[in-house]
């Protein structure tokens, strides 16, 4: 397995006033929470999905990831 030697560093300054802002928080928050109800609601279920259902859970992947 390779090793990461640098992460990226993301500047976040145009969305929060600094790291320990309180709407950082409760972003980090919510994407935890929709990503284990996400994770719950999909996990080995992708392949039975009809295509809506998959285009579903695109969708509510994408709103995740906006976040």
């Amino acid at each position: 397995m390779k090793k990461i030697e640098k992460l990226p560093v993301w500047d976040l300054t145009d969305f929060y006033e600094f790291p320990e802002s309180k709407s950082l928080k409760k972003d980090i928050d919510k994407i935890e929470i929709r990503t284990k109800r996400f994770y719950k609601k999909f996990k080995g279920k992708l392949r039975k999905l009809s295509e809506r259902g998959l285009l579903n859970s695109l969708e509510e992947f994408e709103s995740i990831e906006e976040v």
